[in-house]
């Protein structure tokens, strides 16, 4: 599940962006491919790109599991895990943003929130479920944080505390391949179960 593409996204100007494992990112218009990033030939941190999203900015934001975080605004690549103040040796497997411009990651630490130039890690101790190297971050229409793992179920975090949500209270499975959130607030999961 880490080869081919992993992620797509069309943006403001209608032109669609993919995030492909390995192969970096590619950016298409009417099925031709325009430009494609990788480590060679731009500032991407390495090939592999897992997930994609727009900031409130326009900037696309990429993420590379353990190999941090990228921004693409102005033609140009920045690595931007050291401004995130991402810890060494952590996995960050998506990225989101809310309305006020808080940067929320999921990573294997935990669910991580940016802002005022701060990165705050929570966990377990926080009551957040069990981070795992496979997680996803998503905002609702409502502005909570849903961080999901495939493995331990997925938490909504309303700014000040968790709810979890796994097997134990009726989740089908702690599987959670991925999480959307539709226009009507509803959460869809992809489950193994």
């Amino acid at each position: 599940w880490t080869r081919g593409i992993l992620d797509l996204k069309i943006d403001r100007d209608g032109y669609l962006w993919a995030a492909s494992g390995w192969e970096g990112v590619f950016k298409l218009s009417d099925e031709i491919v325009l430009e494609h990033f990788d480590s060679d030939n731009s500032n991407l941190p390495r090939d592999y790109t897992n997930q994609l999203e727009f900031a409130n900015d326009g900037s696309i934001w990429f993420t590379h599991g353990g190999g941090g975080v990228s921004r693409y605004a102005n033609s140009e690549i920045e690595v931007m895990t050291k401004n995130l103040n991402i810890p060494s040796n952590t996995s960050v497997d998506d990225i989101a943003f809310d309305n006020e411009g808080t940067i929320w990651l999921a990573t294997s630490r935990g669910l991580g929130m940016f802002k005022n130039d701060s990165l705050t890690i929570f966990d377990m101790s926080d009551g957040l479920i069990r981070p795992e190297n496979n997680a996803d971050v998503n905002v609702d229409k409502d502005g909570k944080i849903i961080y999901n793992t495939y493995g331990s179920g997925f938490s909504i975090y309303d700014g000040n505390s968790f709810k979890n949500y796994n097997e134990e209270n009726g989740l089908a499975d702690n599987r959670v391949w991925d999480l959307t959130v539709d226009s009507k607030n509803n959460y869809w999961l992809a489950l193994d179960g």
